[in-house]
């Protein structure tokens, strides 16, 4: 080997890494705008759907008084006819 072909692949190999952690460093901060931008998405639907939400919990709140429900728990679960019914 001749200290040009030497110093080819020297150079090949300085310029080659160098290259590929330019690319690394796009990539690292192309992934962190894009989670910028899904959070910003996120917190837009968040307040965008708030109205719906809040129209929700208070029609519920409305609409309980004029039901007999109440809470549903393990106990009326083991209760209930159709969970003998599975049993057997």
């Amino acid at each position: 080997m001749t200290f040009w072909t030497v110093g080819a692949v020297v150079g090949s190999a300085v310029i080659g890494a160098s290259a590929s952690g330019k690319a690394a460093k796009s990539q690292a901060a192309a992934a962190g705008q894009a989670a910028d931008f899904e959070r910003e998405m996120f917190e837009r639907n968040i307040e965008l759907n708030a109205p719906f939400r809040e129209a929700g919990v208070n029609a519920l709140n409305k609409l309980i008084p004029l039901t007999d429900y109440k809470d549903f728990g393990m106990s009326e679960f083991l209760a209930g006819p159709g969970y003998s019914f599975r049993l057997s």
